[in-house]
């Protein structure tokens, strides 16, 4: 008898049908399989639990070659088991909640006999060579373009962590399930199609290597530099990803062995077509019909490989509607590529087919998203606020000098992914002017001409909170105050920006001459205050606040707990899958 142990008649009714079998002489043997044997062990006089699947041939050698039998007195062992038996079956017959509790009395009465016989039966099947493990295939497919610059390094210590260590996977699965793991991973990093040959590369790859590995912690620790060294943020032009490209290219790979077989897809784009941008800079708008097919093309292969793809949302706002798509993709795929294609071969008209093939589509694709409570933290646009000083000490060499800085934090987000960042500019001396109201880094930089006059730093103030308060949806200020000269209303333009709560201020005196104590008393955090003597310095800080602000996009949260939760999402779903 070949059960998991569960049933829904009881299990009173159905030790009556065994205590039948064995009066008329039929030998019946109980063999379980899953995680929770105890029914099996309770209802049979023979049994033998298996774990996995993959234990039933080391299962039935066990049961076959004695499994602890002669460690109790067999003829004791069935006088007692006649006698509760016997009790159990003098209850009513139509009390099934007597018949239940006298079961549960009789297991306590056989406590001693059933902890023998199950030290000897199952721990000899969870410990043999192949019964007790399972070949796991994981293949990290990870954006590299400019807008994960800042991610990349936390994300892959996370990736170790998932691998090796006390809370790794294959520690959880160990300890909790006792089932040993080997694991077998492999890396993509990926860019978009206007990368040309930077768009795909697998750190661990070569001309004499195969793509995966068996993670030791020196393979893993190898894994991390090579990470580290080769995943450098660049690249990617538009917001938006070739992502299914990698998604088919990882799928088609040829070495995928294991039993269970994963592929993690991280990003924080989406692909490229209006149906699946959501809104996003796109340079290619109008290819929802190729990412659609290359979709359905990579999730025919996961269902033909049993692959399950498991979507690590970054920003989930940003990637809503590619996954929708995806997961049609999906269920397109399972349905002419996977069971789908089964029923219709096994069980034409099988009125179940449609509902199988969603089912299996939901085991297909599946998302977990890292961002934790909607991934606001890093989905939240950046509307990076500029006061120019234009006053007329500012004219000839360092108003030049102050447009090589603006143009280089341009280059900076654009280059980086940051076009769909907001940007808008106050100029000011002794009034103050916008300039440029909610932009994006797209284009380049225009000069900023120069206007002249006095220094007065409240009136920029009050235009940059007005832009503030005016702002797009879902953006987070920044602003950037910079100034070379003196003011004596540095206490006033700090209580404007104060109207603002939380609101992110750094300020940069340029130049031997600037109101030092005022810019710095001005700033939100003291880090947060800069200083440039001359136009290079000028350049450097205000990439240093450039990066700042994009570190200050990320969630500390983000990476606290990732390597965990994707050990303990790929524990809850190779049980689902395989256990």
């Amino acid at each position: 008898m070949l059960s998991d142990g569960f049933g829904s008649t009881g299990l009173a009714s159905f030790v009556q049908q065994l205590m039948r079998a064995e009066d008329a002489r039929v030998e019946v043997f109980g063999l379980g399989v899953g995680m929770d044997g105890s029914n099996v062990r309770q209802s049979y006089s023979k049994w033998v639990v298996a774990k996995l699947p993959q234990a039933l041939p080391s299962a039935l050698r066990q049961l076959y070659e004695g499994g602890g039998d002669d460690s109790v007195d067999a003829e004791e062992d069935e006088r007692e088991r006649r006698e509760l038996r016997q009790q159990l079956l003098g209850q009513d017959g139509n009390d099934a909640f007597k018949r239940e509790e006298s079961l549960r009395q009789a297991e306590e009465k056989f406590r001693a006999l059933s902890k023998s016989l199950n030290e000897n039966r199952t721990a000899t099947i969870q410990q043999g060579e192949s019964s007790g493990s399972l070949m796991v295939d994981i293949v990290i497919v990870i954006d590299a373009t400019g807008s994960m610059r800042q991610r990349l390094p936390q994300l892959v210590q996370q990736f170790a962590a998932m691998l090796v260590g006390d809370d790794s996977l294959t520690a959880k699965v160990s300890n909790e399930l006792g089932v040993d793991l080997l694991l077998r991973c492999a890396v993509l990093g990926f860019r978009d199609r206007d990368d040309g040959r930077d768009q795909f590369f697998s750190p661990l790859n070569s001309a004499s290597q195969d793509v995966f590995f068996g993670p030791d912690a020196k393979e893993v620790e190898e894994l991390v530099q090579k990470m580290n060294a080769e995943l450098q943020g660049r690249g990617g032009h538009d917001t938006c990803e070739d992502v299914p490209a990698a998604l088919k290219k990882a799928v088609e790979w040829d070495d995928w062995q294991g039993q269970a077989r994963y592929l993690l897809l991280l990003t924080d784009a989406p692909c490229h077509g209006s149906d699946f941008n959501g809104g996003e800079p796109d340079n290619h708008p109008g290819d929802s019909a190729s990412s659609r097919a290359e979709l359905t093309s990579a999730f025919q292969s996961a269902a033909e490989k049993s692959i399950s793809v498991i979507h690590c949302a970054l920003a989930s706002s940003k990637t809503h509607k590619m996954y929708v798509e995806m997961a049609a993709a999906a269920k397109e795929g399972e349905s002419t590529h996977g069971i789908g294609k089964r029923l219709d071969k096994d069980s034409p008209g099988n009125k179940n087919r449609d509902a199988a093939v969603a089912n299996a589509a939901q085991m297909r694709l599946t998302q977990i998203d890292l961002g934790g409570g909607g991934a606001a933290a890093v989905a939240a646009k950046t509307h990076l606020v500029f006061c120019m000083d234009e006053s007329s000490s500012m004219r000839g060499t360092p108003w030049s000098q102050l447009n090589q800085a603006y143009k280089k934090v341009w280059m900076y987000f654009e280059n980086g992914q940051g076009a769909g960042e907001v940007v808008s500019v106050v100029q000011y001396s002794g009034s103050a002017r916008v300039t440029l109201q909610y932009g994006t880094f797209q284009g380049g930089a225009r000069d900023l001409q120069q206007g002249g006059g006095g220094t007065a730093f409240s009136p920029a103030a009050e235009q940059a909170v007005g832009l503030i308060k005016s702002q797009p949806a879902g953006c987070t200020p920044v602003v950037i105050f910079m100034s070379d000269g003196q003011t004596n209303d540095g206490e006033q333009a700090k209580s404007v920006l104060g109207r603002v709560p939380g609101l992110q201020v750094h300020t940069v005196a340029f130049g031997s001459g600037a109101s030092t104590d005022v810019l710095r008393n001005m700033a939100s955090k003291p880090e947060y205050f800069h200083t440039a003597l001359d136009g290079a310095e000028l350049v450097k800080e205000f990439l240093n606040i450039a990066q700042m602000v994009s570190n200050s996009q990320l969630s500390d949260k983000l990476y606290e707990d990732v390597g965990t939760k994707l050990a303990l999402q790929m524990q809850t779903k190779l049980m689902t899958d395989c256990l």
